[in-house]
C-alpha cells in the first residue's frame, strides 16, 4: 500500500507541473561547486536525512531535526552512528554538528503517539508536531508550520548559513511532515534570502524528474552503499528504522535548488503558490517579525537571578509583545514579558506570585535600534533603556518551575498582538549584571582592559566595563623573586607604581605592567685540566634553579668541586636550586692515572712484573724471557690473544689493561712407524716435552710376528710387545717391521669310540697354542691318547705349546673300567683313580692273595684319584672294584 501510495502520487504531481520527458531542462552545475561552508541539513524525521540527503553529508555543518524531537534511543544511535563512521573511515562529523530544536521526549511518547496516533499524548501538542502517519494525506495547518519556522528560524537568521538541503515539494513519498518542513524551509529561506536544495526524483524508486528551463539542478551521488546499510542496521537494531528494509539508494541522482538567493522556483516547477522577500535584516543577525503569526523560540532558563539583554527596533509603535519566558508557545505560564505599549514605553513583567510591573519612563522610536534590558535577583527587577537604567520595583523571585523552559520572540501574549519589526542581539545570562555591565552591552560604556605579564598580578584584571564619568582603581603586586618593572596606562609609562587611578571615564583605557627578575650572581671558576660550563660571572633569577656542569679536559678528571668554598666532591654537575643570594662553585682537576698489571706464567719471566702505574696518554712496553728448555706459548693483551711475542708496547695508554704471558716446556718429535702385519701405538708424530718419556705398544697382526725393532736407525733387542724412550732430550725415530709367522698341520689319526673337539685337521701359525679336548662315546672313556705316535695317557685334554712343526693325535677309548694306582710299589700311601665311562661310586677292598680282605672304602669316586693310606703289612696285594656289589676290576699292587 505504502510503495502503491509513493507512485500514485508522483504521477499526480509530475501531472499536475507539466513536467515531461521532453522537456527541456534547467541549468546544470556539479555537485563539487557547493560549498561546505554555510550549509546545513534539515530532516524532518531522525531517519529521513540519510535515506534523501545522504550525498550532502560530507558538506553539510550542521544536521537539524526540523519536525521530530529526539528520544533516549535517537541519541543512543546518533552516538553509534558517529563510532561507525569514526572506524570506517567517513569523515563525517556528524554528532557534535546534531542539533536538536525540540524539546526531547520518552521514546514510549514517540512510539505511541508518532507511530501510532495515541491520542492520550495531545498534551505533546503544546510544543511539538501533531502526528502523521505515513499514509495519513491531511495537510499541516499554517499553525503547525509556524511551529516548525518558530524553531527553524534562528538558524535562518545566521549570516554565516548561505544554504540548506532538506525535503522536496512532494515531500518524497508524500508525507505530510515532510511536506511541512519543506513548506517552513522554503518560506524562512525567502525572507532571509538563502537557497534551498531538495531530492528531484520521486524517492520511491529513485526515478529522477525533469528540470524545467530557469532551475538549477545537480547531481549527488548515493553510491555508499555500506555507509547506507551500516547505519541503517544501527536504526533496526534500536527499533527506530522507518522505511524499506530491501532497498538501498544507489547511482547519482538530481537535486534541485528550488530557492535560489531568496527566489522560490516553486512555481516553476510545479506551479505551488510561493512567498515574496520582505524587509531585509536591518543589522547582522537580526530577527524579523511579519507582525501577524511570526514568533521564533529560543532555549530559555530557569535561574532566579538573571539578566535579559536585546536590541529591538519596531517598524510601528503600537501594543505589541516582544518577549516572553515560557513553558511553551502560547502557554498561560510565562513571565520575564518585555512589551511595548502605544506611548513606546516597554513594559517589563515578573511573576513572583503575583504580576509585577516595570514601565519605561523612556519611550523609543519605530525604525530605530534601541537596547533593552531587564534583570531581578528575587528582591527587585530593573528596567534599562540602552544602556541607561530607567526603572526599579521591587519584585520577588522570577518563575523558577519550568520544566522546558523557553524564550519566546514576538508572540502575543500579553498584548494580544505580534511584535512586527526586528529583534538582535539577544543576551540571557544568570547572574545580575552591573550597570556599567548593561551599558557596556548598550554601546554607551567604556572599557578598560588590564593585564600584567609574567612575575606579578593586577587588580582588577581584564575587561572591565565603566561607566561614562566613573572612576576605576588597580593595584599592582609583584610575586615573590619579581620586582615591578614598568605601568603603562594607554601605552604611556607610568614608572615602577603599585597603584593607578582611572578618574572621569570618558573613553576606552589600557593598563598594563611588566615586571622583572630579582637577578643573583654566581661566579664559576676552573682550575687547569678542565672547565665548568657555564663559567664566569652567571646572572640567576629570584628563586629559579641553575645547573653547571663541570668537564675534565681530555686525560684529567675532577679532583674536587667546591659550592660557596664548601666541598661538593668530585661530582660532574650541581644544581643551585631556588636561588635567593649569591653564590660561588669552583673545580680542581688533577691527571688520569691507569694501572697496567703483568704477570708471567710458569717457566720465563715478564718485564716490568707486577702493576705499572700510567699516566693518561703514556707509553709502556715490556719484554718477555722464557726460562731454559721453555718457549713462550702466547700473550694474553685484555684478554685477547696476541701471539707468542717476546715483547709488546702500550701505546697512548688511556684505560686500565693487563698482560699475560704462557711459556711452555720446549718439546722434541718422537717419530713412531710401523710397517706391514702391525701397528705401533701410539704412531706418527708424539710431541714430548723435555727430560719426560714416551712409552710404545707393537702389535702384530693375526699371522705375523715382531721382526725387528729399530730405534734411532740401530736395531734393538725387546722381550715384549713394549718400548720406552726415557728423559728424552732430543728427536727420536722408532720403527717395526713384521715378518709372516709359519703354518703347521695338526691332523687327526686314529679314532674309535670317541671323538676330538676340534675335529678334524687344523692349520695353525708358528709358535701359537692349539689345545685338543677328547670325548668318549657314551659308555666309554679315554683309554690312551697318542701324540706323534708318543703315549700320553688316557689324558681328558692336551695343549700343543709354541707349536714349530706338524703334529698328529690320536685315541683309543674303553669301556671297562680301569683301576689305576700310582706309585705301585708305594710305601706309606697312594693314589687311587678309577677309571670309568661313568662318574658312579665304587666299593674296593684290599685283600691278601690268600683272599683276606685287609682294607675297604665303598665311596670311591670314579674318574677322580684318591689318595688312601691303608694300614696294611709290606707284601703283595690285590684292590678288587665292585659296582653294587659286582666286582667290575681288580688291580694287583705292592707295598714296601
Amino acid at each position: 500500500m505504502r510503495s502503491l501510495l509513493v507512485n500514485s502520487m508522483l504521477v499526480l504531481i509530475l501531472l499536475i507541473s507539466g513536467v515531461t520527458s521532453a522537456e527541456a531542462q534547467g541549468t546544470r552545475v556539479d555537485f563539487s561547486t557547493i560549498p561546505k561552508s554555510g550549509t546545513i541539513l534539515i530532516y524532518s524525521h531522525m531517519d529521513d536525512d540519510l535515506i534523501w540527503m545522504l550525498p550532502f553529508w560530507r558538506i553539510s555543518e550542521k544536521f537539524i531535526g526540523g519536525a521530530m524531537p529526539a528520544t533516549p534511543s535517537f541519541r543512543t544511535i546518533v552516538s553509534q552512528q558517529q563510532s561507525f563512521m569514526n572506524s570506517n573511515g567517513y569523515n563525517i562529523e556528524y554528532q557534535a554538528n546534531w542539533y536538536t530544536p525540540w524539546d526531547d521526549i520518552s521514546d514510549k511518547e514517540y512510539t505511541d503517539y508518532y507511530w501510532g496516533a495515541n491520542t492520550s499524548y495531545n498534551y505533546l501538542l503544546n510544543d511539538h508536531l501533531e502526528t502523521r502517519l505515513y499514509n495519513n494525506a491531511t495537510e499541516l495547518s499554517r499553525y503547525e508550520i509556524n511551529k516548525i519556522k518558530a524553531k527553524l528560524e534562528q538558524y535562518f537568521a545566521d549570516p554565516s548559513m548561505r544554504r540548506v538541503i532538506s525535503h522536496n515539494n512532494w515531500g518524497e513519498y508524500g508525507h505530510q511532515h515532510h511536506i511541512a518542513v519543506n513548506k517552513a524551509v522554503r518560506e524562512l529561506a525567502v525572507k532571509y534570502r538563502k537557497d534551498v536544495w531538495m531530492l528531484g526524483c520521486d524517492n520511491g524508486s529513485f526515478v529522477d524528474v525533469n528540470v524545467p528551463n530557469g532551475i538549477t539542478y545537480t547531481y549527488g551521488s548515493f553510491n555508499t552503499p555500506s555507509l547506507y546499510t551500516g547505519i541503517r542496521t544501527i536504526y533496526t537494531n534500536n527499533g527506530r528504522w522507518s522505511w524499506y528494509t530491501d532497498r538501498v539508494p544507489s547511482g547519482d541522482h538530481k537535486f534541485i535548488r528550488i530557492v535560489e538567493a531568496g527566489n522560490d522556483k516553486s512555481n516553476i516547477l510545479k506551479g505551488d503558490p510561493i512567498t515574496y522577500p520582505g524587509p531585509a535584516q536591518q543589522a547582522s543577525g537580526a530577527y524579523i517579525f511579519d507582525g501577524d503569526d511570526d514568533y521564533l523560540t529560543l532555549k530559555g532558563n530557569n535561574n532566579s537571578s538573571f539578566t535579559i539583554s536585546m536590541r529591538v527596533m519596531p517598524d510601528q509603535i503600537r501594543d505589541m509583545d516582544i518577549a516572553a519566558m515560557s513553558e511553551y508557545p502560547a502557554s498561560g505560564k510565562n513571565d520575564r514579558n518585555l512589551y511595548l505599549n502605544s506611548e513606546g514605553r516597554v513594559i517589563a513583567r515578573v511573576y513572583d506570585g503575583s504580576s509585577k510591573i516595570a514601565t519605561s519612563s523612556a519611550r523609543i522610536s519605530a525604525a530605530t535600534w534601541t537596547q533593552i534590558a531587564i534583570s531581578g535577583n528575587g528582591s527587585n527587577l530593573k528596567l534599562y533603556i540602552n544602556g541607561t537604567l530607567d526603572r526599579t520595583i521591587a519584585a520577588g523571585t522570577a518563575i523558577t518551575n519550568y520544566s522546558t523552559p523557553e524564550f519566546i520572540l514576538g508572540q502575543a501574549t500579553l498584548t494580544g498582538t505580534y511584535f512586527k519589526g526586528q529583534i538582535n542581539d539577544v543576551r540571557m545570562y544568570n547572574r545580575v549584571l552591573t550597570d556599567s555591565e548593561i551599558a557596556q552591552l548598550s554601546g554607551k560604556g567604556y572599557t578598560v582592559t588590564s593585564s600584567a605579564g609574567t612575575g606579578g598580578t593586577i587588580t582588577p584584571s581584564g575587561s572591565i566595563a565603566v561607566s561614562a564619568g566613573s572612576s576605576i582603581s588597580f593595584s599592582i603586586r609583584p610575586n615573590s623573586g619579581y620586582r615591578i618593572a614598568d605601568v603603562r596606562t594607554d601605552n604611556t609609562s607610568r614608572g615602577a607604581i603599585t597603584s593607578y587611578e582611572f578618574r572621569d571615564i570618558s573613553g576606552d583605557h589600557t593598563i598594563t605592567a611588566s615586571f622583572q627578575r630579582i637577578a643573583f650572581t654566581i661566579s664559576a671558576v676552573a682550575g687547569s685540566g678542565g672547565k665548568i660550563e657555564p663559567g664566569g660571572k652567571i646572572s640567576a633569577d629570584y628563586g629559579s634553579n641553575r645547573l653547571f656542569a663541570v668537564k675534565p679536559d681530555k686525560g684529567y678528571m675532577i679532583s674536587d668541586v667546591l659550592v660557596d668554598n664548601v666541598s661538593a666532591g668530585h661530582v660532574s654537575e650541581y644544581v643551585f636550586e631556588n636561588i635567593t643570594a649569591d653564590h660561588s662553585i669552583s673545580a680542581a682537576f688533577i691527571p688520569l692515572r691507569f694501572n697496567i698489571e703483568s704477570i708471567a706464567g710458569q717457566g720465563g719471566t715478564i718485564n716490568p712484573s707486577g702493576m705499572t702505574g700510567l699516566q693518561y696518554g703514556n707509553n709502556q712496553s715490556y719484554s718477555i724471557t722464557p726460562a731454559k728448555n721453555y718457549l713462550v706459548e702466547d700473550v694474553i693483551v685484555d684478554n685477547v690473544s696476541v701471539g707468542a711475542v717476546t715483547s709488546y708496547s702500550f701505546r697512548n695508554v688511556t684505560s686500565d689493561h693487563s698482560i699475560f704471558v704462557r711459556f711452555r716446556p720446549t718439546t722434541f718429535i718422537v717419530k713412531a712407524i710401523s710397517g706391514e702385519g702391525g701397528s705401533i701405538s701410539p704412531e706418527g708424530d708424539s710431541r714430548v716435552e723435555y727430560g719426560k718419556g714416551q712409552s710404545y705398544t707393537i702389535v702384530p697382526e693375526y699371522g705375523y710376528r715382531i721382526n725387528n725393532v729399530i730405534v734411532d736407525f740401530n736395531p734393538v733387542s725387546i722381550t715384549s710387545n713394549e718400548f720406552s724412550f726415557r728423559n728424552i732430550t732430543d728427536n727420536h725415530t722408532i720403527f717395526v717391521n713384521f715378518a709372516k709367522l709359519n703354518k703347521y698341520s695338526i691332523n687327526i689319526g686314529y679314532l674309535r669310540n670317541g671323538s676330538v673337539s676340534p675335529s678334524g685337521d687344523t692349520t695353525v701359525f708358528e709358535g701359537t697354542d692349539q689345545t685338543y679336548k677328547f670325548i668318549p662315546a657314551p659308555g666309554y672313556r679315554v683309554s690312551m691318547v697318542f701324540i706323534d705316535t708318543m703315549l700320553v695317557g688316557p689324558v681328558n685334554e692336551y695343549t700343543f705349546s709354541s707349536i714349530s712343526s706338524d703334529h698328529t693325535i690320536s685315541a683309543t677309548f674303553s669301556s671297562s673300567v680301569q683301576p689305576e694306582i700310582y706309585p705301585n710299589p708305594f710305601k706309606q700311601g697312594f693314589s687311587l683313580n678309577i677309571r670309568s665311562p661313568y662318574d658312579l661310586l665304587y666299593e674296593i677292598k684290599i685283600i691278601t692273595l690268600g683272599n683276606k680282605v685287609v682294607y675297604q672304602n665303598s665311596e670311591i669316586q670314579s674318574n677322580t684319584p684318591v689318595y688312601l693310606t691303608p694300614a696294611i703289612s709290606r707284601g703283595f696285594y690285590i684292590i678288587n672294584v665292585y659296582l653294587k656289589g659286582k666286582k667290575v676290576a681288580f688291580v694287583r699292587m705292592v707295598k714296601n
